[in-house]
């Protein structure tokens, strides 16, 4: 619940503050489209790690989890 808290608080925060760095007084169209595009990719990229870790602690008793920092220790140990 705290990570999918965290992820969604911040995922709105970048797009909307993404949002904002592109604002302009007269904006067309395709300026607003590739704003929102931008700014969705930025967010989905800066927050997937979070999606991640709360996916790993949903799976608590498939992993052995007990808290979210469990499932982030190993997140990060984890090597590809």
């Amino acid at each position: 619940m705290v990570a999918a808290t965290l992820k969604a608080a911040l995922g709105c925060y970048i797009y909307f503050a993404g949002l904002r760095a592109f604002e302009e007084e007269h904006n067309s169209a395709s300026r607003n489209f590739t704003a929102s595009s931008v700014s969705r990719i930025v967010s989905t990229f800066l927050t997937n790690p979070l999606n991640i870790i709360e996916t790993r602690f949903e799976l608590a008793y498939f992993h052995g989890y007990s808290s979210v920092s469990a499932a982030e220790k190993t997140f990060y140990s984890v090597k590809v």
